[in-house]
């Protein structure tokens, strides 16, 4: 498992400000996985989080990659909120994903 750095997005800081001062939780609900591109990003697989912990004020997000999905190269993950807002983006080491393998995918 992987263990670096995520950020939380424009949109995910307004978003825990808000739940801040208005006393409400956040509720992260799926993760992405993608690749820059000369484009921008490509988001290659969405799902629902399999594993979600809260320890110190660090979240560690975890779900699985299914063997049926693949062949692309992973360089990124996200959180999503139930709205799909990209709340939380972390950047990885460049990682393959074959298809075929399944893959527990996690971050912090």
């Amino acid at each position: 498992m992987l263990s670096l750095e995520g950020f939380l997005t424009k949109v995910g800081q307004a978003k825990v400000a808000r739940a801040k001062a208005l006393g409400q939780n956040i509720y992260l609900w799926q993760m992405t996985v993608s690749s820059r591109t000369p484009d921008g990003m490509q988001e290659h697989y969405r799902a629902t989080i399999h594993q979600l912990k809260l320890k110190k004020g660090r979240v560690t997000a975890r779900f699985v990659l299914p063997s049926g999905v693949g062949d692309w190269n992973i360089d990124q993950v996200g959180l999503l909120n139930r709205d799909g807002d990209l709340l939380a983006l972390q950047s990885l080491p460049f990682l393959g994903k074959e298809e075929g393998i399944g893959s527990l995918l996690g971050g912090k």
